[in-house]
C-alpha cells in the first residue's frame, strides 16, 4: 500500500514545489528534535507537568499560525485533512485529535512565553549554522518592527518617520541566527554585545562580518575580533582618522611598555593584539582593526553585500508578521519572538531538504 507521504510527496523531495502546496507538507520534513527535546525537559519534566498534545505538533503549529497570519481560533479551524495527515496528528475513532484553540494558546503563551520563544531561536541558530556547513558572510543590522500610529506604548522613531520598536538580528548568509528586541529608538551598540555574544556560543565559522556606521566604535571592532577571530568590516565615516596607537609602532610601544606582563613585540601581530586585549587595550586594538579598513582602497567592494541586508529583512516581513500592529504591549515581544522562530524553521526545513532556494517560500499556502 502506498504511504500517503510517498503518495504526495515524490516531487517535493526530488525539489520541486508546487503552486498551493501547504505549508505542514514543508514542515513534516524538517528536524526538530533539539528544539522537541529542550522544550519536554525545560517546560514539562522539570516542572512535573504532563503534556497533552505532542510538543513537535505544537511547534509546528506556532509555524503555520506566523506563516499564514491567523489567530490561535482560525489556525486550528485552517487546517484541513491534508494538513493534519502531514502533521501526524493522532486519530482517535476515525477523528482528529487536534488541539483546542486555547490548549494551542496556553502553549505559546504561558507554556512558553517570551523566555522560551528565545531558547527555541538560539536552539534553531544553531541547527541553521550545522546545515549551512560552509562558512557564510555574516551581517549584523536592525530593522523596525512597525506599530499602529495610534499605539501609546510605541515610540516615534524621526529616522523612520514611524512608531515602532526593533528586531536586532544576526545574518549568517541567508540565514537568520538569533536576533535582540528593543524599543524603536533604542541605539544598536547595547544590543549588540548580547547578540555576538548569543551567536558565539553556535560556532558558526565566517568568511567575513560587515556591520554598517552605526556600530563603528573601537570597542566594537576589538570585541568582534576576539569573539570571532575574524577582521570586522564595519563602515567608517567620511571624516575617520588614522590614529597613532593603532599603527604597528603604536602596538610596539604598549607591547614593550607591559613587558614585566609578557609583552614581547617579536611576537606575531595576532599574538601582539591578543595580548593588549586581555590587559586593558581593547580600545588601542580596535584602532588598529579600524585603521587596517581606513586604509584599504578594496573596501567598499567588500561591504558591498551588506545592501542585502534589508532584502533580507523585507522577505521576513514578507513570509511570517514581523511587525507588533495590533499585538498588545504585554506581549509583543513574546509574539515576534514567535514570528522570527517560524521563519528560522522553515529556513531550516529547506536547509535540511538541500533545496537550492533556501528561502523562497511563496508557492506554500
Amino acid at each position: 500500500m502506498v504511504s500517503f507521504e510517498d503518495e504526495c510527496g515524490t516531487k517535493f523531495l526530488d525539489g520541486i514545489i508546487e503552486e498551493g502546496t501547504t505549508i505542514t507538507k514543508l514542515l513534516s520534513h524538517v528536524d526538530l528534535i533539539p528544539v522537541e527535546k529542550h522544550i519536554k525537559t525545560k517546560y514539562y519534566a522539570e516542572t512535573g507537568r504532563r503534556f497533552c498534545f505532542d510538543v513537535g505538533l505544537m511547534v509546528r503549529l506556532v509555524v503555520v499560525k506566523s506563516f499564514r497570519d491567523l489567530s490561535f481560533r482560525k489556525t486550528i479551524y485552517s487546517l484541513t485533512e491534508e494538513d493534519c495527515l502531514y502533521l501526524r496528528v493522532p486519530e482517535i475513532d476515525g477523528e482528529f485529535r487536534i488541539p483546542s484553540p486555547s490548549a494551542f494558546h496556553a502553549f505559546v503563551k504561558y507554556r512558553l512565553g517570551e523566555e522560551g520563544f528565545q531558547e527555541i531561536m538560539e536552539l534553531a541558530g544553531t541547527q541553521l549554522v550545522k546545515s549551512a556547513g560552509n562558512a557564510q558572510e555574516a551581517i549584523i543590522d536592525s530593522t523596525p518592527l512597525e506599530a499602529s500610529r495610534y499605539n501609546p506604548s510605541a515610540p516615534f522613531n524621526p529616522h523612520y518617520q514611524i512608531k515602532m520598536d526593533k528586531a536586532h538580528i544576526f545574518h549568517y548568509g541567508n540565514y537568520p541566527l538569533y536576533m535582540i528586541y528593543s524599543d524603536g529608538t533604542t541605539n544598536d551598540k547595547p544590543c549588540f554585545y548580547p547578540l555576538i555574544q548569543t551567536v558565539s556560543e553556535m560556532e558558526p565559522e565566517m568568511s567575513a562580518i560587515v556591520l554598517d556606521a552605526g556600530y563603528d566604535s573601537f570597542n566594537i571592532h576589538a570585541k568582534i575580533w576576539r569573539t570571532f577571530d575574524i577582521h570586522p568590516l564595519i563602515q567608517f565615516r567620511e571624516d575617520a582618522v588614522i590614529h597613532y596607537e593603532g599603527t604597528l609602532d603604536g602596538i610596539n610601544y604598549w607591547v614593550n611598555r607591559k613587558w614585566r606582563e609578557g609583552g614581547d613585540i617579536h611576537q606575531s601581530i595576532e599574538t601582539k593584539l591578543r595580548f593588549l586585549y586581555d590587559h586593558g587595550r581593547t580600545e588601542q586594538v580596535g584602532k588598529y582593526l579600524r585603521n587596517i579598513n581606513c586604509c584599504d582602497e578594496d573596501f567598499g567592494s567588500k561591504c558591498s553585500n551588506r545592501t542585502h541586508c534589508e532584502r533580507k529583512h523585507k522577505h521576513i516581513k514578507d513570509t511570517v508578521k514581523f511587525d507588533i500592529r495590533g499585538l498588545l504591549h504585554t506581549s509583543k515581544k513574546m509574539y515576534t519572538y514567535a514570528s522570527f522562530v517560524s521563519y528560522q524553521i522553515l529556513m531550516l526545513a529547506h536547509s535540511q531538504l538541500k533545496f537550492e532556494k533556501k528561502n523562497e517560500f511563496y508557492k506554500y499556502i
